[in-house]
């Protein structure tokens, strides 16, 4: 089965959470992420691989068929997905 690659802003906290669903689903492929905390980030490439982003318009300009899973910061609730192409 082919993997829905995705980009995903918030890899800390209740990101981690989503990040570690989405690997034990199998369906997803993290291909990129952008925090504010740059330690969450290096813990993300080390655990799923995903390209370390600077910023939030670096991660909008990746367009590889990704789509785009955005964490609300108060709630960890998921916020949005959009398709990259």
């Amino acid at each position: 089965m082919k993997k829905i690659k995705v980009a995903q802003i918030g890899v800390a906290n209740f990101g981690a959470r989503r990040r570690e669903l989405m690997r034990q689903s199998g369906l997803f492929e993290l291909v990129a992420a952008y925090d504010l905390n740059p330690a969450a980030l290096v813990q993300c490439e080390k655990e799923d691989g995903a390209k370390p982003v600077a910023s939030y318009e670096e991660l909008l300009a990746i367009r590889n068929g990704s789509g785009i899973v955005d964490v609300d910061r108060k709630s960890g609730n998921l916020y949005r997905i959009n398709t990259g192409e």
